[in-house]
């Protein structure tokens, strides 16, 4: 979420400053080969609660950026 709002100044983007309440910092990440950090905290909660379900569809303010996130594409 800080890499996206420092480069891009999105409206209304993580308006709960990275608590997984408020799904506004909502991304959609596309890769088939590579897998991301687990569900953090409330964020599948959040999720469900604002009627998302593609395991695809992340809080980038719960994303941790690890050696992992290598080539994995990222949809606002």
């Amino acid at each position: 979420m800080e890499l996206l709002s420092y480069k891009l100044y999105l409206e209304n983007f993580g308006e709960c400053k990275g608590m997984g309440r408020c799904c506004t910092c909502l991304i959609k990440l596309n890769s088939k080969f590579h897998k991301v950090n687990d569900f953090e905290g409330n964020e599948l909660a959040t999720l469900k609660k604002h009627n998302f379900s593609n395991l695809n569809d992340r809080l980038s303010c719960k994303i941790v950026i690890d050696q992992n996130f290598k080539l994995i594409e990222i949809e606002l």
